[in-house]
């Protein structure tokens, strides 16, 4: 019982300090500010950090395929370490479950997050839809 009494008293303590400490600096910001070499008031501008972004685009997400097979499917490798097993085995069940699809196998050339834009255009040119595997 003890040990909650204090510890409430505690945050009360804290909370009431933080309010007023808190508050005594908002008006201080409101002040103007002397320099210290007897000069005339200085006027600060307060900027937000988070900054000013442009809106983005929105796009429509495109429609799944419905059927796989008789489709080119792209398997596209990211060059991380274990993406190759993991896509040697999706084309190894893909082809047991869509005998009349096309697999066809991609790796990134570069070691960026997002493939080059000339990889998103060979996989719109030469695909129907695509796996993206990230090793590691």
């Amino acid at each position: 019982m003890n040990r909650k009494l204090i510890l409430l008293f505690l945050i009360s303590a804290t909370l009431s300090f933080s309010t007023g400490h808190f508050a005594e600096a908002a008006e201080q910001a409101k002040r103007p500010v002397q320099k210290g070499s007897g000069g005339g008031p200085i006027t600060l501008e307060i900027l937000n950090p988070r900054g000013e972004t442009p809106p983005i685009e929105v796009r429509r997400i495109v429609d799944r395929v419905k059927e796989l097979d008789s489709k080119r499917i792209g398997l596209v490798d990211n060059t991380k370490a274990g993406a190759e097993y993991f896509l040697d085995a999706t084309e190894e069940l893909l082809k047991k479950r869509f005998p009349g699809a096309t697999i066809l196998r991609f790796r990134k050339s570069e070691g960026t997050i997002n493939p080059a834009p000339k990889m998103y255009s060979a996989l719109a040119e030469k695909c129907d839809t695509f796996i993206y595997a990230t090793g590691d």
